[in-house]
């Protein structure tokens, strides 16, 4: 019985040395995984860096054109408006809202290669044929958008165009506006000004009189007054439909349109009622130092109704059922190979 006792002993130590040297060999297994992908995760990481890098040099003669931009006192309003676009972008980083990973094998999302590609092929004919700095910027921030598309989810993708029109929108859109658009909307409104003030039969004024009559008293350009509220405004429209989450449908167009009327109307305001204080009745003074109060107000509430109408008129964004394109090992090359062929066909 004692042998048979002092057997049992042995053996059942013999199975608990085994058990745990069993357990031990698991916990090994266990913390020293062999990840067979990892050489193709750092190829992959390398092909994406170098495409980066290529795509920095097919539009590197943008470059130069921001650096006029972003450096120069003469455009002090967009360097505010780059900041601010700046602030709300690491606001979404920080949530976790923006995430891409270098490692990562893109995936092919047709809208998204259409943009990169499409946008690229005009940049070259653009700069070939038309050579216009802002509309070259233009096409970099959209085929850049695109580009990044391919590691972006389609329905974060989607989500985050206003961001890209943002920073697009922070180029010196408001000076050409002024150039080519300025002038007929100031005569348009003068008509009009001068219209209604016949209308109540209180004096006759020339469309003339009106123009230079608030060029003397417009003695400081701001962005809330004038066709640049144009741009200021839809600055601020479509921050605001980013931050409250907001999709760009046909409803959103509509509104869009609807907000620069409201603009419009309130520059129309502002414009008659600086006629009839310096013009009509003569206080030239009082229409001067009504000139800047006005012009904020006026802005101010046309952003306000701006940012009801985000938050009341469009659907919450929805995410579609399908949220994910099949990734594609190949894509990667062609796109280098892609960018490549446009970089020698720019040079």
């Amino acid at each position: 019985m004692v042998r048979l006792s002092l057997f049992c002993t042995l053996g059942v130590q013999k199975e608990r040395k085994k058990h745990i040297a069993m357990l031990t060999d698991e916990m090994h297994t266990i913390t020293t995984p062999q990840n067979p992908h990892l050489p193709h995760v750092w190829l992959q990481r390398g092909m994406n860096l170098t495409l980066a890098g290529l795509w920095l040099w097919l539009y590197h003669p943008v470059f130069s054109y921001f650096a006029i931009i972003y450096a120069r006192e003469d455009f002090r309003t967009n360097q505010l408006a780059l900041i601010g676009v700046g602030i709300l972008l690491f606001t979404q980083i920080r949530k976790g809202q923006i995430y891409l990973r270098l490692e990562t094998i893109p995936h092919l999302y047709p809208p998204a290669l259409a943009l990169a590609l499409g946008g690229s092929a005009l940049y070259l004919c653009v700069e070939r044929y038309i050579d216009i700095n802002i509309i070259s910027a233009l096409l970099f921030g959209l085929a850049s958008y695109g580009l990044t598309g391919l590691w972006l989810s389609p329905s974060r993708w989607r989500q985050g165009l206003p961001v890209a029109l943002l920073l697009i929108g922070t180029l010196p859109f408001g000076e050409h506006l002024q150039t080519f658009v300025g002038y007929p909307v100031r005569v348009h409104t003068a008509a009009i000004v001068r219209n209604a003030v016949e209308s109540t039969g209180l004096t006759s004024i020339g469309i003339d009189t009106i123009l230079v009559f608030e060029n003397g008293i417009s003695k400081i350009d701001l962005p809330c007054s004038g066709v640049r509220s144009l741009w200021t405004g839809m600055l601020f429209f479509i921050a605001a439909t980013w931050i409250e989450r907001r999709t760009l449908n046909l409803r959103w167009l509509v509104s869009a349109g609807l907000f620069i009327g409201i603009l419009f109307v309130v520059n129309l305001v502002r414009v008659g009622t600086l006629v009839v204080v310096g013009q009509v009745l003569g206080w030239t003074l009082f229409a001067e130092m009504l000139h800047i109060p006005l012009g904020i107000l006026g802005f101010g509430l046309a952003c306000a109704s701006g940012l009801l109408m985000c938050r009341t008129d469009f659907p919450v964004y929805q995410q579609p059922r399908r949220t994910d394109f099949p990734v594609c090992s190949l894509l990667t090359p062609f796109l280098l190979g892609a960018v490549v062929t446009m970089s020698l066909i720019y040079t």
